[in-house]
Order: structure tokens, then C-alpha cells, then sequence
């Protein structure tokens, strides 16, 4: 089933690289909704890591469009939310960064 979001990107982190070759990136998004925000965070695995770190920059805003997967460990649900596209408005200009805002997690 894809769901999707839109919101502005508050956070990117770098390519992370395993030791099997698996490759994923993440990245934050503030989203509002009925007067609440929300800081969802995606991941972005594979080859689309690649093109999501030259896609997508703090300040953008984007729709993105992923799967929920989750998985269960010793009697615990971790809970992913799989990117597979994205789509930057590109109307909406980048906000400016501060000097010492951190984008990096």
C-alpha cells in the first residue's frame, strides 16, 4: 500500500554502508496537520540512496511516497518507513541555514 506525505526537510543524514553492501539514507521531514507538526523521519535504501543525497536538501519541501515495513526482534516491533520516491516542489524556496544549525544526524 503507498502512503505519502508532504513537509519541509529539517534534517538529511549521510549514506550509511554495511558490510553485506546494503546502503540507506535518512531524512526528516516536518509535516501539519489540523493545527499539530510532526518530525517523520524516512529512509531511502539501495541505489535510491544515491540520488536521494543529491536530491534532496534541507529547507526543500517534498511529497514523499513510501511503504511502512516492520519487523519483529526478541519480542519487539521496529517500524520503518520505506522512501521509494520523492518529489521536491520546486515553487517553494529553500530556506537559508544558520551558521550553526546542525543537518547532520
Amino acid at each position: 500500500m503507498e502512503y505519502k506525505a508532504t513537509g519541509k526537510v529539517i534534517k538529511v543524514g549521510d549514506i550509511q554502508t554495511f558490510e553485506s553492501g546494503f546502503k540507506k539514507m535518512e531524512y526528516v521531514i516536518e509535516v501539519t496537520d489540523n493545527g499539530y507538526t510532526n518530525n517523520i523521519q524516512f529512509e531511502v535504501v539501495k541505489d535510491k540512496a544515491d540520488k536521494a543525497i543529491e536530491g534532496i536538501n534541507v529547507g526543500d519541501t517534498v511529497t514523499a511516497s513510501f511503504n511502512i515495513r516492520s519487523n519483529e526482534s526478541n519480542g519487539r516491533y521496529f517500524t520503518n518507513l520505506t522512501c521509494w520516491r520523492w518529489n521536491v516542489d520546486e515553487k517553494a524556496a529553500p530556506a537559508p541555514l544558520d551558521s550553526d544549525e546542525e543537518v547532520i544526524f
